[in-house]
C-alpha cells in the first residue's frame, strides 16, 4: 500500500472504510479518485464511500472531490465522460490532495443599487398583501414582483467577479506559481495523461450549454417565488472563494 498508483480497490464500501483506517483524509480520497480513474470502483461507490467517517472533518480539498462526482445524485460519473479540461483540472486535485497544500479564503462584500430596489420591491408587495389579504390570488400579484427579482439576479450575478483566462489551467490552485511549486515538492504524484480512447469516444459527442438549459426554470421559479428571493437581495452580494496555496 506505499505505492497508490498499485492499489486495487476493494468492492465493498465496508472494506475500503477499513482499508483507510488511520490514513488522512486527503490520502483516503486520492486512493478513492484513483481506484475510480483505474475502473476498480464506480460512482455509486465513491459517493457512498465519501459518507465515510474519515471525510466528515472540514476540509474545502475534500469538499472539491464531493462537488467533482456530484454531478446528479447518484454520482453516476464515468471516467469516459471526461472531457481534457475536466481530466486534467482531476489531475491538478489529485496533486492538491497529494501535496497537502492548505487553503486561503478570499471572500469580498459587494453592495449595489439592486439592494434598493430590492426593498422597494419587497415594500410594494407587502403593500399588496396588506391591501388584498392572503390566498391563491398573490401568486398572480406576485409575478411582477417575480420578474423584478429575476432581473435583479441577472444583474447580481455580473457583481461576482469573473475568472481569470488562466484559471481554467490553475484551479484548485491559487496561481500558476502555487501550482508549479506543488508539482515540484510533491514527489509521490505523477500525472495521468488524458487516454486516447476517452479523447476519441468524446470526439464527436455534443456539449450543452447547461446554463441556457436551466434559464427556463429559474425563470419560473421566480415568477412564482420572486417576494422570497427580493428578501435575500435587500443584502450585499457576499462572495467567498477557497484556493490552495503551496508557499
Amino acid at each position: 500500500m506505499d505505492n497508490p498508483y498499485e492499489f486495487k480497490m476493494t468492492t465493498e464500501v465496508g472494506q475500503f472504510a477499513n482499508l483507510i483506517e488511520g490514513l488522512e483524509a486527503r490520502q483516503a480520497a486520492a486512493m478513492l479518485v484513483r481506484a475510480w480513474l483505474n475502473g476498480d470502483c464506480d460512482g455509486p461507490f465513491v459517493g457512498e464511500a465519501l459518507e465515510s467517517d474519515v471525510f466528515r472533518q472540514i476540509d474545502p480539498a475534500i469538499d472539491l472531490v464531493r462537488d467533482f462526482f456530484w454531478v446528479d445524485e447518484d454520482f453516476s460519473l464515468k471516467p469516459s465522460q471526461l472531457s481534457r479540461p475536466g481530466w486534467n483540472y482531476l489531475q491538478r486535485l489529485l496533486l492538491l490532495l497529494d501535496s497537502d497544500c492548505p487553503f486561503l479564503e478570499e471572500k469580498s462584500v459587494r453592495r449595489s443599487w439592486t439592494q434598493t430596489v430590492a426593498v422597494l420591491s419587497l415594500i410594494g408587495f407587502l403593500i399588496v398583501v396588506a391591501k388584498f389579504g392572503w390566498g391563491m390570488h398573490l401568486m398572480a400579484f406576485a409575478m411582477p414582483f417575480g420578474l423584478v427579482s429575476f432581473v435583479l439576479w441577472a444583474i447580481r450575478r455580473k457583481l461576482i467577479p469573473e475568472p481569470s483566462l488562466v484559471d481554467p489551467i490553475m484551479e484548485p490552485f491559487k496561481s500558476i506559481a502555487d501550482l508549479e511549486h506543488a508539482y515540484l515538492n510533491c514527489k509521490s504524484f505523477r500525472k495521468q495523461k488524458y487516454p486516447t480512447w476517452i479523447a476519441e469516444l468524446n470526439k464527436h459527442s455534443k456539449s450543452h450549454n447547461w446554463d441556457d438549459i436551466m434559464m427556463v426554470p429559474t425563470f419560473l421559479i421566480f415568477l412564482v417565488a420572486g417576494p422570497l428571493f427580493l428578501l435575500f437581495q435587500m443584502f450585499p452580494v457576499t462572495y467567498t472563494r477557497a484556493r490552495a496555496v503551496a508557499r
